[in-house]
This record gives C-alpha cells, structure tokens and sequence, in this order.
C-alpha cells in the first residue's frame, strides 16, 4: 500500500510542476446551428418571400395576367426595394397593359 501512495505522490508533484499535463475537464459545447444565408433587408425568410413573389409574378406574367403580375411585383419590391428585376418587369407589364388598352381602343372606333 505504501508503494501505491508514493507512486501517486510522485505522479502529484509532476502535475504540480508541469500543469500543461493536467487534465482539463471537457467543455460542454453548444449545438452548433447552420446559419442561413443572409439579404440585405433581414434573412432567409425575406428571401424566401421575395423568391415566391417573383415565381408567382412571372407564372402571372407568362399567363397574359399583367394586372395580377404587375402587383405581385410590386410586392416584390416592398420586400427588396434595391431588386432590378421587378423593376424591369413592372415596367414591362405596363407597356403590355398600354398595348392592351390601345387595341381594345382601336376595335372600339372600328
């Protein structure tokens, strides 16, 4: 019994002298979480909603629904106000609307 006393004495003053070899409890860490990738008007869910908007404005738009497509693109840049896209698509939707309106302004005086 001695012998194991001494041993663990021995064991004690190297620890003491050299406290680069004790032990360190281990740290708990925390659940790391994936961020998702950020806009500039807030995240992921801005994004999502925006990307929405758009699929929807641009099935509208493909569908001759230019009213319709207009406002969801007008959604769209609430969310993203600096977005060139719905930019250019309101735009174009105008023209498509005027060209409409002046058709149905022809056919009417014929």
């Amino acid at each position: 019994m001695q012998r194991s006393q001494k041993w663990n004495n021995k064991i004690n003053l190297k620890l003491k002298r050299n406290p680069k070899s004790e032990v360190k409890s281990p740290v708990k860490s925390q659940p790391v979480q994936a961020e998702a990738p950020k806009t500039k008007t807030g995240g992921l869910k801005v994004k999502i909603n925006y990307d929405e908007l758009i699929h929807e404005a641009d099935s509208l738009f493909n569908a001759a629904n230019y009213s319709a497509s207009k406002l969801k693109y007008d959604e769209a840049l609430k969310v993203k106000p600096d977005a060139e896209y719905p930019k250019k698509r309101v735009e174009e939707c105008e023209l498509k609307l005027k060209a409409i309106q002046s058709k149905k302004a022809k056919m009417g005086t014929k």
